[in-house]
């Protein structure tokens, strides 16, 4: 088959793919576009990429011309328990609260995973309702997951899973809600499955009757999905979530996505570690358009990404919390942090200082002073993190966590300085590029800005796609890539 296609027709195709799909290829990725619609072409029965190109823009794209592109140009990249703060925002607060505002009244629950990609997203909040719901066979769930691949919805109702779905999941997932099968893959429990349905639906056409139905939800979660739209794109689609949501409801999104600039009819919440969205109908929502239409496509991306661990999460079942006698006081310290029992672990920490043993462990300091940031104590969070800057100046992890509650305090030009001493000691730092580029962004500093985004780009380079960054929460090397160059592509108006 002829791949022989003018660059004019392949910028045309590139716009068109976007508006009708949401999909967005930069000049960068215009060979990853090329070869998936010259994958494409041959399924319609084309024998020509640029013939079946032309045929494509002669018309409104229909639903079936929509899955074929779909199984070509979209990639899956997800997992089981994805995001561990999310997931104990979810099991420990949003939806103990549901169960018990509906257990006497309705017992219905209503969940959406929008781009819910092979599964793993609505599967693992089933899972999360019936560790929470002892009675759910009495209960009316509705756990729905919808996708524009109907290749991943197919896999997603066979509800089969190899090994990749399970990375940084606890041990005891597998063991209790999965079936392990003759040839080693894991399949998901029938009560679990019954839990979920699974339907296509293309985001951006919110014309289509798929939409709807999609009303009365309790929670929408959406993410890694809306940083692949285009800016009017985005606006439209959050607004389609207020109207699908109940009042109270909540919106959860991907934490690179998680930018309260961006959702201004909702009210940000934050649990510890990670920023959510609730729909709040006695808030003033007049002010939105003027808000929505002034934005950048910067404001997509927080300007700081904070690193909190919840291992105990994922390493215990029913969260049962397990203290060994002979255990030392920095691991019981550790422990309580942990839990989220952040008073009890700053005060620990504290003591831990005038211990010799613990004095020179510079991650005294640095979960001393994340224990009071996660409390919203960023006053004294600061405090504790500078004077573990003037004792271990070479520690980078400080300074990185230094520029966090800066950047939280609002005082940005402290936060990119800290953000400088990062990139002295790391400078194969990816992240302090990254972020050093929205913030210069969001000072005006656009030179600043372009140089430290390249920089970023050139690393992340360096690593292969499908490389997970711990620093964006799983999100891929490839991923971030493409998030860089859509905020590039972007800069100039119009």
């Amino acid at each position: 088959m002829s791949q022989r296609v003018p660059n004019i027709l392949l910028e045309q195709l590139s716009d068109f793919i976007n508006k009708e799909m949401g999909l967005f290829f930069s000049k960068e990725r215009k060979l990853d576009l090329l070869r998936g619609v010259s994958l494409a072409a041959e399924e319609f029965g084309f024998s020509d990429t640029e013939m079946c190109i032309n045929w494509l823009l002669s018309s409104p794209l229909k639903k079936r011309q929509i899955e074929v592109l779909a199984r070509y140009l979209t990639i899956g990249e997800t997992y089981f328990f994805r995001e561990a703060r999310i997931i104990q925002a979810l099991e420990r607060e949003i939806l103990p609260a549901i169960v018990e505002k509906r257990r006497n009244t309705s017992r219905m629950i209503r969940i959406w995973s929008a781009g819910c990609c092979s599964g793993e997203e609505p599967y693992s909040i089933a899972i999360l309702l019936s560790r929470i719901i002892p009675d759910i066979e009495s209960w009316k769930i509705v756990v729905l997951g919808t996708d524009i691949n109907v290749d991943f919805l197919d896999k997603a109702q066979r509800g089969i899973y190899r090994e990749w779905s399970f990375r940084n999941t606890p041990f005891w997932l597998r063991e209790k809600y999965f079936i392990k099968t003759d040839d080693g893959a894991y399949e998901i429990l029938p009560q679990i499955k019954r839990l979920v349905s699974f339907s296509y639906l293309n985001l951006v056409q919110q014309e289509s009757p798929e939409y709807l139905n999609l009303q009365g939800f309790d929670i929408i979660l959406c993410r890694n999905v809306l940083m692949y739209f285009s800016q009017p794109q985005v606006l439209s689609v959050i607004n389609r979530f207020y109207q699908s949501l109940n009042d109270k409801g909540w919106l959860i999104v991907g934490s690179s996505e998680a930018s309260h600039v961006l959702f201004p009819q909702f009210r940000t919440v934050n649990f510890p570690g990670a920023i959510v969205f609730q729909k709040d109908l006695s808030m003033e929502v007049s002010r939105a358009e003027n808000v929505l239409f002034d934005m950048e496509i910067d404001d997509l991306i927080p300007a700081t990404t904070t690193n909190y661990d919840f291992s105990a999460l994922l390493n215990a079942d029913n969260s049962i919390e397990e203290e060994a006698e002979d255990e030392d006081e920095f691991t019981k310290a550790v422990n309580f942090y942990e839990q989220g029992k952040y008073k009890l672990a700053a005060e620990l920490f504290k003591t831990l200082l005038n211990d010799p043993v613990f004095a020179d462990n510079p991650q005294v300091y640095i979960l001393l002073a994340k224990s009071y940031a996660n409390t919203g104590d960023l006053k004294h969070a600061l405090h504790w993190c500078n004077k573990g800057v003037k004792k271990y100046r070479l520690e980078f992890q400080l300074y990185q966590l230094q520029a966090e509650i800066y950047q939280e305090m609002g005082k940005l030009d402290k936060a990119l300085d800290a953000l400088k001493n990062v990139i002295y000691l790391e400078p194969d730092s990816f992240a302090a590029y990254f972020i050093m580029g929205n913030l210069s962004k969001q000072l005006g500093k656009t030179k600043e800005a372009k140089k430290c985004f390249e920089n970023a780009e050139k690393l992340l380079r360096l690593k292969e796609r499908d490389d997970v960054l711990k620093e964006f929460d799983g999100i891929t090397a490839g991923r971030m890539i493409h998030v860089i160059e859509s905020m590039k592509s972007m800069e100039s108006p119009g």
